[in-house]
């Protein structure tokens, strides 16, 4: 759940724009505007804007900001004054411009319009990765900043704007990184713009050779259709030679080759296989991802990415404690065990224990081997660890290396691998 919540009848929002799609990476303008609702806004109220692909700390100065009424006056911000709520001052890392009242109140039908990407402000570009974006205000409309978390109340029924791929400029294909002789393997082919979004509407024939190089015979050609959405799966390809071996993919139409990661190939299955994954995903579900944008998936749709998209052999969704609540994990829980697939793609009921005073000792991310564990607050490291150990089912702690960790709280029976890196 995220912090902010809707509220009633404070206003609704309207965008002047040439097209709600748009192209990721491309310069485009677009006029925001709110409109007062039965309460009006009072003078010290204060509107929160929420731009996409915009740097208010940068700008905010130079924004066109107008109201209808020549008497009200605005003044803009990309800071307010510190607000009550839990944990609000964190959704203030968050590229915002405040536009708070002064003079005379904003009354019902009145209007405030931030106008960006136009001639005073020519540097507007639309983010880098394809997605939907709300484009969202929120308000506090007698300056007392009493709504539960920010501060703010969100205006209902924001507009929302699609940021879609580019044209395709690269191919890739991904295969295991171990083989056998003779047994067939899945290969899966991406076709992705300049900024590695998965172009969806692709619809090129691809060559699939049997080698690393163009002179390779052709395994297969494939046509994507549009249900593919720019992801194409081969489910029979074969290595018979013992060794290191790769794959190429190529498309003639746009002029795109790629060869794929190397795979080690052994007459007999292996004792150690390489797997490829990604332990640590945030849902909508938590507060952070929620604040930069709320409409990036829940758990389902991050684990249908990372076994079709990113063609990962494992993945968990390991949304922060503190964001949440009973309903939240039976969802998590859920999507874990309707995406593993035995011998293919492996989830687990995961989350990110981030509970004050916890995160004195730094995140940890908790990974259970089954999905019927009740989900559980812990007030501290130990408190954590010891409702782990009493549990009957077995369960593992990875520390998040973004911040500090206290290794005087290190217990070796939990915690069975480090996170080196993360990005």
């Amino acid at each position: 759940m995220r912090l902010d919540r809707p509220g009633t009848n404070n206003g609704k929002v309207t965008v002047d724009i040439p097209s709600t799609d748009v192209v990721v990476g491309v310069r485009y303008c677009m006029k925001v505007t709110y409109v007062a609702g039965p309460r009006g806004v009072q003078i010290g109220g204060c509107l929160r804007f929420k731009l996409p692909g915009f740097k208010i700390n940068e700008f905010s100065r130079a924004l066109p900001v107008s109201c209808s009424n020549p008497d009200v006056g605005l003044e803009c911000s990309d800071k307010v004054s510190a607000v009550n709520g839990k944990r609000g001052s964190e959704f203030f890392t968050i590229d915002y411009l405040f536009v708070t009242i002064r003079g005379e109140p904003l009354r019902e039908g009145e209007t405030v319009s931030v106008d960006y990407g136009h001639q005073l402000i020519p540097r507007v570009v639309a983010p880098q990765l394809a997605q939907r974006r709300k484009v969202e205000v929120a308000t506090d409309l007698d300056g007392s900043r009493a709504a539960p978390g920010s501060g703010f109340y969100l205006v209902q029924d924001a507009p929302v704007i699609h940021f879609v791929s580019d044209r395709p400029a690269k191919i890739e294909v991904t295969i295991p990184s171990s083989t056998v002789t003779g047994e067939p393997f899945e290969t899966v082919v991406r076709v992705r713009d300049r900024y590695n979004n998965v172009v969806p509407d692709y619809s090129g024939t691809i060559s699939l050779l049997s080698g690393s190089d163009l002179t390779s015979p052709v395994v297969e050609t494939y046509t994507f259709s549009p249900d593919d959405h720019g992801v194409g799966v081969f489910g029979g390809t074969v290595f018979d030679r013992v060794g290191v071996n790769r794959l190429a993919v190529m498309d003639n139409g746009f002029g795109l080759y790629a060869r794929s990661n190397p795979s080690k190939t052994t007459r007999e299955k292996p004792s150690h296989r390489l797997f490829w994954g990604d332990t640590h995903s945030h849902s909508s579900i938590s507060a952070d991802s929620a604040a930069s944008n709320d409409c990036i998936p829940r758990p389902t749709g991050v684990y249908e990415y990372a076994r079709h998209a990113s063609d990962l052999d494992f993945c968990m969704v390991t949304d922060h404690s503190q964001d949440l609540v009973d309903e939240d994990w039976a969802e998590t829980q859920q999507a874990a065990a309707a995406h593993y697939e035995p011998g293919r793609f492996v989830t687990s009921s995961a989350l990110e224990a981030t509970h004050q005073p916890l995160r004195r000792d730094g995140d940890k991310n908790v990974y259970f081997y089954t999905d019927d564990e009740t989900y559980f607050i812990a007030g501290s490291t130990e408190d954590l660890y010891r409702d782990l150990k009493q549990r009957r089912n077995k369960v593992m702690v990875i520390p998040h290396q973004h911040a500090r960790t206290n290794w005087a709280c290190h217990d070796p029976e939990l915690v069975r691998a480090v996170e080196m890196y993360a990005h």
